[in-house]
């Protein structure tokens, strides 16, 4: 009996431990001041973020399993609105976009997960996580108690929500989801004014409302309302941190920033472990912080256009885990041994009293001690330059600078910050394929439309972004021009709001300019070559990426502000209120000539020259057998967007990164799943496949030499001087982009998808006009036939008559008129769908406003201060007063916009603009610009007070006879010498006040 009930226990045990193994298993969970409590348990927990959708389903088991071994123990991620809900109501959850198998899989790992929903998530992701058709909701702005923004939102998240309680993924039904987050607005509380706290208070109510069983957390809001958790992003929150904005709720630390992100042109953000180590020990030490998440753990990669702009496609390289999923050491192992040191002492941590005292100048001492004789101590040293020598207890310790040491039983050293005792590694990259033969590769040269050839027209630039839709990187400005015969070596100027534009005149390639990460405005001037006949103009605008962060993200602009002509000094072209052409996208979009089955609706050919504008290029390969990570080398191209089959249906191409040349990028991560055996690359050179390990052997086979060498001798044979060595970023990305021409991206949906968006068009703007959808839906049939008819490439106006054609044929393609929105002269530049007030004064209204301003200063008095001073100095001082009111007039009207008075961004109220005490108090008026009858009645105030002063002084001149005065100072009565200057001095104070 005795033998049965012992092999009982020991099953009882096996039974218990295989199913921790299955999963972790969830419970209740609250908080207190001092942790969070999982089935009343406190924890010290760490976090660390991998996102979903920036790895592949394939990499999610490897990825947890690597962080569970580096001593996490819970798994965060976004929730990113964009890909699961691309058109309102429409949801997608597949692939990796699967957000339940994602959570699935850690809690087959034994971990926990912590739910970001957002929705707004920033993250240097497109559009910061917002689908594109929410710019488009009347009346919507973003993050701000704004009610469309609401609805929605709250839709999103409800759906989420669910849809994690369907699969009992809430720690309250046994799953590893412990936390719950939403976005804060903090740093937009001065903009939104009283509205942003209204929609904090709002989102922690609907939050909360939904009932999930676990905290909700803010990070960075600080007045987060009860029973939200405030939390603390940054790299040093143990030093920034106010610390919980109430006792009974605990310190957590929801993003702490294990390298940065990268754009093009930057170089790469390297943070030490030990700084990592420090910080995260001192917040844990001196905020009794219980919950650290790693942002990153694992970045990954930004396929396809999810980038943000200017963001590279690897994302937080130099985290623990790198772009590919190998251990970056020493980063991953220091961070390991500080969770281990943590762990063994955490309960001492969560139920000890906390003391803490100073051990000298730079040092201090935090003591963590149980009643039960348990004790843990943090010796601090904030010296970042010396070591330090501390009496802690009966002992000496040597303190390294800029460290802590912790202290089991508040004795022995188990564990120092600055001390790095796990071995570093080298992420090596050795060649396994080259693409360099040109009779590997096949060309596709795209068309240049001409206005002729489009059929969406405006009388004004378009805004980039709302015209696109999002659905590709590219949009056509296209105008038609004939120049006076007098127009010698003109100049097109061109004023951009981002990001890259390339120009074409009659089919000839001319130039190209771009922003920055930080400017994103920036000015094209390049030399063209004119026709004595009309001349076609095409500008090809390019996105690197959408806007991610800030307020009235919804209002942001981009594309073209400025058109011209230079021909000499006295003569030029404005083309701003011009006839416009646009085309949204490139025929290869249209046909998806990426696709394997589509391959054969155009012409493919032998290269005939590289780095030739707007080429697709194609090559077939057999996938290389490794079960390392794969990376492609893009040095030599340009942007585009780079494609392979579909490993679930080889069929379809899936877009597996999109680049953007930069020496700072040299290799793109391909997922292995993806590599069969056709690729399709759009623009640049030739590729070349290169594996990556870990073994100790130097940087390998990157013939950086070659690639430099050509690109020098194109600058030498173009006359242009040579790139010096430490030139880096954009810079050296303009001088040799013209060697470097544009390529193609992607276009996600087709624009077939535009009258999903569009097909009720947008009201508010003061001018439409009207396309028939059936004509740009048809546009693929036409441009397929381009391939049949001998090489010839079809015009733009043959492809609208096919397309007319085939809508008779089809009429499942034809959706009736669709009205797109334009953008007229006298709206903001910032956006098409810009709801802030429009500049709608008039000559009339004009002159009412100055008369208005004369009258509040008092016309009456200028007759007596021409008294004061004489016909000479009284006319002399007003004549001069009234160029200093032009002149800062001037200035007024400059602060229109912030930054360039042309092209700077809008202030859209009277409150962007500003400064003093006196204005603010003025715009709390409501809608004081909005009172029109005030100018009337002083208007007539003015004419009134004119008439009595004219007849006064009628009426004193017929009394005395004659008109007198003086061409001096005039003196009246008894009045003294010194009454007579400050006389003066009163009449320049109202003609200046005037």
């Amino acid at each position: 009996m005795v033998g049965w009930k012992v092999h009982l226990v020991a099953l009882m045990v096996v039974l218990v431990t295989g199913l921790w193994r299955e999963g972790v298993r969830g419970g209740e969970v609250t908080y207190d001041g001092r942790s969070l409590l999982i089935d009343g348990q406190r924890q010290i927990l760490f976090s660390g973020s991998i996102h979903y959708p920036r790895s592949t389903p394939q990499m999610w088991p490897d990825l947890i399993s690597k962080a569970k071994e580096g001593g996490v123990d819970v798994i965060q991620t976004y929730v990113f609105w964009n890909l699961h809900e691309p058109q309102p109501g429409q949801y997608d959850f597949s692939g990796r976009y699967d957000l339940v198998r994602f959570i699935k899989e850690i809690q087959a790992q034994g971990l926990y997960a912590c739910l970001r929903i957002g929705p707004f998530i920033e993250s240097e992701w497109t559009y910061g996580g917002f689908p594109f058709w929410l710019h488009d909701v009347p009346g919507i702005t973003f993050r701000t108690n704004n009610e469309p923004f609401k609805f929605y939102m709250q839709n999103f998240t409800t759906k989420v929500v669910n849809l994690m309680k369907s699969e009992g993924l809430y720690a309250s039904q046994g799953g590893p989801i412990i936390l719950s987050q939403k976005m804060s607005i903090r740093t937009l509380k001065r903009l939104f004014g009283e509205q942003g706290p209204l929609y904090v208070q709002w989102a922690a109510n609907m939050t909360v409302a939904l009932e999930t069983g676990v905290p909700w957390v803010m990070c960075k809001q600080n007045d987060a309302p009860d029973p939200v958790i405030n939390a603390c992003n940054g790299m040093r929150c143990g030093e920034t941190f106010p610390g919980p904005n109430s006792p009974n709720k605990p310190a957590i630390w929801t993003e702490d920033w294990t390298s940065f992100y990268q754009v093009y042109g930057g170089e790469p953000y390297l943070r030490s472990p030990e700084d990592i180590a420090f910080h995260a020990t001192l917040f844990i030490a001196k905020l009794n912080g219980s919950y650290i998440n790693y942002y990153m753990y694992h970045g990954g990669t930004n396929f396809g256009r999810t980038a943000a702009a200017y963001f590279i496609t690897s994302y937080y390289d130099q985290a623990p885990l790198d772009e590919y999923g190998l251990l970056r050491q020493p980063k991953w192992g220091h961070l390991k041994e500080l969770h281990g040191a943590i762990k063994n002492s955490s309960c001492t941590l969560l139920e000890g009293v906390k003391s803490n005292f100073s051990l000298g100048q730079y040092q201090q001492a935090y003591v963590f001690q149980e009643e039960t004789g348990g004790c843990v101590a943090f010796l601090v040293n904030n010296d970042s330059k010396n070591n330090a020598t501390v009496q802690f207890g009966n002992k000496s310790f040597e303190l390294l600078p800029k460290s802590i040491s912790i202290l089991q039983d508040c004795e022995n050293a188990i564990f120092n910050t600055a001390k790095v005792t796990s071995e570093s590694n080298t992420r090596i990259i050795t060649c396994s394929q080259t693409f360099e033969c040109a009779d590997e590769w096949e060309e596709f040269l795209d068309v240049t439309p001409s206005y002729l050839d489009t059929s969406l027209r405006a009388d004004t630039l378009l805004e980039h972004m709302n015209t696109t839709k999002d659905e590709s990187d590219y949009l056509w400005y296209t105008f038609s021009f004939q120049p006076n015969s007098t127009c010698a070596e003109p100049v097109l100027h061109l004023v951009s709001l981002g990001h890259v534009t390339h120009a074409f005149v009659n089919n000839e390639y001319m130039g190209v300019a771009h922003g920055n990460h930080d400017v994103k405005n920036f000015t094209m001037e390049t030399k063209i070559v004119l026709d004595n006949q009309m001349n076609n103009i095409s500008i090809l605008s390019v996105m690197v990426g959408l806007p991610d962060s800030g307020a009235f993200l919804e209002r942001r602009y981009a594309g073209l502000a400025e058109v011209e002509i230079w021909c000499t000094e006295d003569q030029s072209y404005n083309f701003r209120n011009y006839s416009w052409g646009y085309q949204v996208g490139l025929c290869g979009q249209g046909l998806e000539i990426y696709n394997e089955q589509n391959l054969g609706n155009v012409e493919w050919s032998n290269i005939t020259a590289v780095n030739q504008p707007l080429t697709w290029y194609k090559t077939y390969f057999d996938a290389p057998e490794s079960s390392e990570p794969l990376a492609l080398n893009l040095t030599t191209m340009s942007k585009g967007e780079a494609w392979s089959p579909n490993a679930a249906r080889p069929e379809l191409a899936s877009p597996f990164l999109a680049f953007l040349f930069s020496p700072k990028r040299i290799s793109n991560f391909v997922p292995g799943e993806q590599l069969l055996t056709g690729l399709v690359v759009l623009g640049g050179r030739f590729l070349q496949f290169r594996g990556l390990d870990c073994r100790d052997h130097p940087f390998d086979c990157i013939r950086k030499d070659e690639i430099d060498d050509e690109l020098l001798g194109d600058r030498r044979r173009r006359g242009r001087p040579p790139l010096h060595e430490g030139e880096r970023g954009f810079g050296r990305w303009v001088d040799v982009r013209d060697q470097l021409l544009p390529s193609l991206h992607e276009c996600r949906v087709g624009l077939l998808r535009r009258h999903d968006i569009c097909r009720e068009g947008v009201e508010r703007g003061p001018r439409k006009a009207d396309v028939r959808m059936g004509q740009l839906s048809s546009f693929f049939v036409a441009c397929q036939n381009m391939a049949n008819r001998g090489g010839r490439s079809l015009g733009y106006r043959e492809i609208g008559e096919i397309a007319a054609t085939k809508n008779i044929q089809n009429h499942h393609h034809q959706v009736g008129d669709m009205s797109i929105e334009m953008l007229p002269q006298s709206v903001s530049r910032r956006s098409v769908d810009e709801d802030c007030p429009k500049r709608t004064g008039t000559l009339w209204t004009a002159s009412a406003s100055i008369i208005t301003m004369m009258v509040g200063t008092g016309v009456l008095s200028r007759a007596w201060d021409i008294a004061q001073l004489g016909w000479i100095a009284g006319p002399a001082v007003i004549l001069l007063f009234s160029f200093v009111g032009y002149y800062t007039s001037c200035l007024l009207s400059d602060c229109y916009r912030t930054g360039d008075p042309n092209t700077g961004e809008r202030n859209s109220t009277y409150m962007d603009s500003v400064r003093s005490i006196l204005e603010v108090l003025l715009s709390q008026i409501p809608d004081f610009d909005q009172i029109w009858w005030l100018s009337i009645v002083a208007t007539v105030m003015f004419v009134a007070y004119s008439l009595i002063g004219l007849g006064l002084g009628i009426a004193q001149v017929a009394a005395n006879g004659s008109i007198e005065g003086s061409l001096t100072v005039i003196s009246v009565g008894d009045a003294t010498e010194t009454r007579m200057i400050w006389r003066c001095f009163q009449a320049l104070g109202n003609i200046a006040s005037a």
